[in-house]
């Protein structure tokens, strides 16, 4: 029973941690998403990044970087830029913590007792 109580309150730390880290940096906030694309299908590049001045967090970075594309750049140069945005603002929410449904038994812990 203390065993399960303790890992209890360390998945109920960990759940609250991330709430809060998703909080912080406006997760949840994409109210501006609907009228930015709307401006980006309609080929309005410089209106959609003007609107996405004022907006901070994780979703107005990257479309930030899809509405900021200039006349005469490759849609694929755009899409490279734009997913790396997006990895690296995925890799800064991961908190460290892997997924280890799809990392193999050897990535999961990398310690220094695993020699």
């Amino acid at each position: 029973m203390p065993v399960q109580l303790a890992l209890s309150v360390v998945a109920l730390a960990i759940i609250l941690a991330k709430v809060v880290q998703f909080a912080r940096v406006r997760v949840w906030r994409r109210s501006f998403v609907d009228g930015v694309a709307a401006l980006m299908h309609q080929g309005e590049f410089a209106q959609a990044a003007a609107a996405l001045e004022r907006e901070i967090g994780p979703v107005a970075a990257v479309m930030k970087a899809a509405a900021g594309r200039s006349a005469g750049v490759a849609d694929a140069l755009v899409r490279e830029e734009v997913e790396r945005i997006a990895q690296a603002h995925l890799d800064s929410l991961n908190g460290g913590c892997r997924n280890w449904a799809s990392s193999p038994p050897s990535a999961r812990c990398s310690g220094s007792w695993e020699r």
